[in-house]
């Protein structure tokens, strides 16, 4: 699928033309988003006569006379598709007005329905909201395909009006909740329509500016229910005023989508062509209808679809490349920390004197409604990418700010007052970039065909962030304070940043169509045009598409070698370190050979993991996360003396370095490897050693149980880092398997990392090396040593690949680690003698943590990253099975849903086993 096509698309085949005359009215100037496919070029040099050049050279005088008059047709600018656009965007102001509508009567209505005090209730009737929410998101992609966007508006009013109704005349606990239900349920699907809607009714040029009215909408609705819910706090019954006031809009836009026109591009899907024209006469402009229709129909064609998308088609290229990006995008959004900073915003006024909740709120819902102002002007101008990088990167700043003032000594009223500037801009610059164009990029990039079932996709990833976000928030900041936490939502926003950077493509000033077509490297473009000339006429046909001869290895017609260029990348390099392809094993006449002569079945054993199956590098990471947790099971039972960690380092670096330079000098590799690779390796030893002495930094600082949660982001660190600095694809079956092992991960340290005392207690007590408070700077420390055993990872496979010795890589690190880690034994620690039982522990542990990083760098050099670092997680299932069997942790849900996870997550990842093309 994947991400990585987004930078990086093989060469398109070669176009082949048929026709000996061209028209440039059929083709535009070449235009590309970085994706590596550029649309059909103004001119063809293609082998012709004297005369049939004279006879071209004639067409194309007059037919550019006709295209300059053509072009002096009247804009008719973004004022006629305003009326439609705004009255779909009045389910955004529902959206605003529903968020906002609980935040003040939720005290009255718990005390009048019977569950006052109970704040388990409390967030239930506000979190069912979500619950409704995302089955509305997952299924309206498939009702849109059938009824379209303007119709499936009208019919979402129905839960809108309803739930609205039922909430105001709720006299128990299970009617508002019903209602609150029906409302997220209607809202679920307007969030995800909406969008769709506007980038398919609004002409091109002014498709972002309208797509802002989103945002403005929602802003606007949040504003309105405060200033509604002012008079709740002096009647107790108002709220029901309110929920009969959220039923008038649904009302307005049911009457209004009545009038307002269908998606062209639906009615153009569904064969409807007249009605199409009609609307793109009316909105765009006379000048738009034929290129917009020739444009539609051959977006429809190239999808050779009868009937609607299927959900399977987003794990199919190009969709699962842009549902990748959607629910990436909405992740990192919910995880920079809006909604947390958003309830908190109101105690951050509080303590400058702003002590009425609805007056802050106000000066919040301001603040949105500028940047969504801002954003809207901006959009079309500057482009999606640049404020979405710039938005997340104001984000950051924003949060380190407040992380400044909370932190360091300063005035009082100045650390307030920089608090309030950091939240105010915080909001400011998320209502500029993260908010709008999140919702409008997503849409932009995606098919014709699968356009509501992404959003669908996407959107639904939203909500279960949404409400991750609001599970664990408060927890969150009553165990580690505010100030970590906001750190981390900055740390997510330079995340986020990066990840525009490199995933994103610019979709400014380009039809959804050309959009399309980039995105698709196969794609298939038949274009007819007849044109009367001197009383006669000709037909000119192009057609791009996968040249069968060039898949089979054929050669190219001569007609055809004079086009190469065009689409050729002459100036990309060949091969490079990062790309070279070597064969996944040697011949499996070497293992047959071998494995004849050698009788011992453990041979033959090791032959078959080393290289003898396409599943090679998946059992050679299992194998390693398998002796991982040996070695744990060893520390844990045996340990006798109590070693500091760094000396505990510095012995098994050591060891692997004596063992990896014996392997070498047996095998007769070369010891310090080839000379080409060989700065990878140093690079390679130098970024693991700091991700060692990171991790040893944090797991003293914090507990123990933290420390080793930051650690398993390790893997989905290599997986982003692969993706940028290795190019490999990643596909979604991948980023759910991570996903999946992830959140077992999680629930396996839920009880840990929700509750002060208990468990988490007792791990700090068990931690000898815990300080007893919890340090932002070691938690990011912890981070960036995941980033930086992310980006070992890859120098290990492109050193190992290189090189084709994993052991070299090992070595490497040994040569590297070992005197370093010495060096800060001596600086930091006091040497502990270890007795001769703690030095034969020490010893084994050595042994088994070389034979763990051979087997892990094959693995690597075998596989991609993405699918075989999932294969880690198997250290923590199995830690948790062994530690229940023992009876030295107790069975809970959360352990066992966790190890469920791990474990179904591990099968699928083994069970599929590599790619084909990695065969």
């Amino acid at each position: 699928m994947w991400a990585a096509t987004v930078l990086h698309q093989p060469v398109v085949p070669v176009p082949r033309l048929f026709s000996s005359h061209l028209n440039p009215n059929l083709f535009r100037k070449p235009k590309t988003l970085g994706l590596g496919f550029r649309f059909p070029p103004v001119k063809f040099k293609v082998s012709a006569t004297k005369n049939q050049l004279e006879t071209q050279k004639s067409d194309d005088e007059d037919l550019r006379i006709q295209e300059k008059s053509g072009d002096q047709s009247v804009d008719l600018g973004w004022l006629p598709a305003f009326p439609h656009v705004l009255t779909a965007s009045m389910s955004n102001f529902l959206f605003g007005y529903h968020i906002g509508v609980m935040n003040g009567p939720i005290i009255s209505i718990a005390r009048e329905l019977g569950f006052e005090g109970n704040p388990i209730l409390e967030g239930l009737v506000v979190s069912i909201f979500i619950a409704g929410a995302f089955i509305g998101s997952i299924s309206c992609g498939s009702i849109v395909d059938k009824l379209g966007c303007r119709r499936t508006l009208q019919f979402d009013t129905i839960p809108l009006i309803l739930g609205a109704i039922v909430s105001a005349q709720a006299h128990s606990l299970d009617e508002i909740l019903l209602g609150r239900f029906l409302v997220g349920l209607g809202i679920g699907v307007n969030t995800v329509l909406v969008p769709i809607y506007i980038s398919e009714v609004a002409p091109t040029k002014y498709r972002g500016s309208l797509g802002a009215l989103c945002q403005i909408g929602t802003c606007l609705g949040i504003i309105l229910s405060l200033f509604l819910g002012i008079p709740a706090e002096d009647d107790p019954h108002w709220w029901r005023i309110m929920f009969y006031i959220a039923s008038v809009p649904g009302f307005l836009l049911a009457l209004g989508m009545q009038f307002a026109v269908e998606s062209p591009r639906w009615l153009c899907r569904v064969g409807k062509i007249k009605d199409a024209e009609a609307i793109i006469r009316n909105l765009w402009g006379e000048s738009e209808v034929n290129k917009a229709i020739e444009e539609f129909q051959s977006v429809i064609k190239n999808d050779s679809s009868d009937g609607g998308s299927r959900w399977l088609d987003l794990l199919e290229e190009p969709h699962s490349r842009v549902a990748f990006i959607g629910g990436a995008l909405f992740v990192l959004q919910q995880f920079a920390g809006i909604n947390g900073v958003l309830y908190f915003s109101s105690l951050t006024f509080k303590d400058v004197g702003i002590s009425s909740g609805a007056l802050a709120s106000s000066f919040v819902g301001l603040t949105n409604f500028a940047g969504a102002l801002c954003a809207s002007y901006f959009i079309d101008r500057q482009g999606r990418k640049k404020l979405l990088i710039g938005s997340y990167l104001g984000m950051a700043a924003s949060m380190f700010v407040i992380v400044f003032a909370i932190n360091f000594p300063l005035d009082e009223d100045l650390s307030h007052n920089l608090s309030i500037l950091g939240t105010l801009m915080y909001i400011f610059t998320f209502a500029i970039g993260a908010g709008p164009v999140t919702g409008l990029i997503i849409p932009e990039l995606s098919s014709n065909r699968t356009r509501g079932k992404i959003m669908g996709f996407s959107f639904s990833v939203h909500w279960v962030c949404n409400f991750l976000v609001g599970l664990f928030f408060l927890d969150l900041v009553e165990i580690f304070g505010v100030s970590p936490v906001y750190a981390t939502f900055g740390s997510v926003s330079l995340l986020s940043a990066i990840f525009a950077y490199y995933f994103t493509v610019e979709t400014k000033g380009r039809s959804l169509e050309e959009i399309e077509m980039s995105l698709n490297p196969n794609f298939q473009v038949t274009m007819a045009a007849s044109a009367d000339t001197n009383g006669g006429s000709h037909t000119v046909e192009l057609i791009v598409c996968a040249s069968e001869s060039a898949a089979d290895g054929g050669s190219v017609e001569p007609a055809s070698e004079e086009i190469t260029p065009l689409l050729t990348q002459s100036d990309r390099p060949k091969i490079n370190i990062f790309s070279v392809h070597r064969s996944r094993k040697r011949p499996r006449e070497q293992v047959i050979k071998v494995t004849e002569t050698e009788i011992s079945p453990v041979t033959q054993f090791l032959l078959w993991v080393w290289n003898g199956s396409r599943y090679s590098g998946l059992v050679c990471m299992a194998l390693s996360s398998v002796i991982y947790f040996f070695m744990e099971v060893l520390s844990d039972n045996f340990t006798a003396q109590s070693i500091p960690l760094l000396e505990t380092a510095f012995a098994r670096c050591t060891a692997t370095m004596i063992l990896s330079y014996l392997w070498l000098r047996r095998s007769g590799q070369p010891i310090l490897g080839a000379t080409h690779p060989r700065n990878l390796l140093v690079l390679r030893a130098l970024v693991g050693y700091l991700s060692l002495l990171s991790f040893i930094y944090c797991i003293q600082r914090i507990p123990s149980y933290l420390a080793i949660l930051l650690s398993f982001t390790t893997p989905i660190m290599a997986s982003i880092m692969a993706r940028i600095i290795l190019h490999e694809k990643l596909r979604i079956a991948e980023i759910g398997g991570l996903a999946c092992s992830f959140f077992g991960v999680l629930f396996i340290f839920q009880q840990m990392l929700t509750t002060q005392g208990g468990v988490a207690k007792a791990g700090e007590a068990n931690n000898v090396n815990s300080k007893g408070s919890h340090h932002i700077y070691a938690v990011l420390i912890g981070l960036f040593s995941s980033i930086t055993g992310g980006i070992s990872y890859c120098l290990i496979k492109a050193a190992a690949k290189a090189s084709d010795q994993p052991v070299v890589t090992v070595f490497s690190f040994g040569v590297l680690a070992s005197p370093a880690a010495g060096i800060c034994m001596y600086a930091f620690e006091e040497f502990v003698l270890p007795g001769f039982y703690s030095l034969s522990l020490m010893i084994a542990l050595g042994i088994l943590s070389f034979l763990a990083e051979v087997l892990l760098a094959r693995g690597l050099q075998l596989e991609k990253i993405g699918k075989v670092t999932n294969v880690l997680f198997i250290e923590a299932a199995l830690s948790q099975l062994w530690g229940i069997g023992t009876s030295n942790l107790a069975l809970s849900f959360g352990r066992l849903v966790g190890v469920l996870l791990i474990l179904i997550s591990v099968s699928f990842t083994l069970y599929f086993g590599p790619e084909k093309e990695m065969e």
